[in-house]
């Protein structure tokens, strides 16, 4: 009997996991005819201007959301992205999946604001010509820091992450970007590690586990806004949208150059409903569109338009000028080591302290 019981929870947490993998090319094959399938970032649309865009065109929009840019990557190539009809990858990613023929070449006359899209977010290392992919936010990485807490220096350096400290602070949570920023702070831009570099580069990162109160990819700014940390090293739209709530907190960029991620849409090579997709693509493109998404999540738009100040409050004069750093001095994400190498490395790191 003991048997059949564990037949069964084992059958059951199966089926559960397929389930889960494969829902949205199911979900398709019952889905209205006039409806898109996205799979996005949690927190990154308006929920607003999706109702908004239901109304106005009468597509039903169905969302699903992933939470690291390997999730993303794992599923398109599990589900050859059937099921889905938008994505929204970070710039590395695109290359990733565009290489597994997992994306549609964008057809750019479809566009109505592409000759407004900012150029420095144009032609980019990992989609040179824009093939498949359209900028659409941005973030740079930088410091979340309690004002109360903790002494601005007059020249913030990523020597208050990577030297040793004496308070805690918080780091990312995905191992390619942990290992870039440890590497510029190293060995500054590179295409790939020696086996040297890597060795200093874990023993950096095994060093500062000392000070390390958690790695995260979003919830830094919680950190910050309980007090259990004065700094965090996070992105401009986690730190700023937490500013907003809280006072004393502020956002700040190191000197030495920092790294800005770009996430893109962009239409998966399955997808049966690419015209209905190029509907929503220029919906969210609208200025008016464009600063509802900015105002609620801040994050900077791709579209050349001005964001407005928050009145009365000094701190987002800096954050809007980080909106303006001279992209010679911000770098991409890259996977610096093979993914065996970097999962070991990772595994080595966390595991210490």
């Amino acid at each position: 009997m003991k048997g059949w019981v564990k037949l069964f929870i084992l059958l059951f947490w199966t089926l559960l996991f397929f389930g889960m993998l494969y829902f949205p090319k199911w979900h398709f094959l019952v889905l209205n005819p006039r409806s898109l399938s996205l799979f996005v970032w949690g927190d990154f649309l308006d929920p607003t201007l999706i109702t908004r865009f239901e109304k106005k065109t009468g597509i039903k929009v169905h969302l699903n959301f992933y939470y690291s840019n390997e999730e993303l990557v794992v599923k398109l190539k599990e589900t050859k992205g059937e099921g889905y009809d938008l994505i929204v990858p970070s710039d590395y990613t695109v290359k990733i999946l565009s290489e597994a023929g997992l994306l549609k070449k964008i057809d750019k006359d479809k566009l109505s604001f592409f000759s407004r899209l900012n150029p420095r977010l144009l032609h980019l290392p990992f989609d040179p010509e824009n093939r498949y992919s359209i900028p659409y936010f941005w973030s740079v990485y930088g410091f979340g820091i309690n004002r109360e807490e903790f002494k601005i220096p007059e020249a913030p350096s990523w020597n208050l992450v990577f030297s040793p400290q004496s308070y805690k602070i918080t780091m990312v949570n995905d191992p390619i970007d942990v290992v870039a920023l440890a590497s510029f702070y190293l060995f500054g831009p590179k295409e790939t590690l020696s086996f040297s570099e890597a060795e200093s580069v874990k023993a950096l990162l095994s060093l500062q586990r000392g000070w390390i109160e958690a790695y995260t990819q979003d919830r830094g700014p919680y950190f910050l806004a309980t007090r259990n940390c004065p700094l965090v090293l996070s992105t401009s739209s986690n730190v700023g949208a937490t500013m907003l709530r809280f006072p004393f907190i502020d956002f700040l960029l190191p000197n030495e150059g920092t790294f800005i991620s770009v996430e893109h849409l962009c239409i998966p090579n399955a997808s049966k409903k690419e015209k209905l997709a190029y509907q929503l693509i220029n919906f969210l493109f609208q200025e008016e569109s464009v600063k509802k998404n900015y105002e609620r999540y801040l994050f900077y738009p791709a579209l050349k338009i001005s964001l407005a100040p928050v009145d009365g409050d000094a701190r987002f004069d800096n954050f809007l000028k980080a909106a303006d750093i001279s992209f010679e001095k911000t770098h991409f994400f890259r996977k610096l080591l093979p993914a065996r190498e970097l999962d070991e490395l990772w595994i080595k790191v966390k595991s210490e302290h």
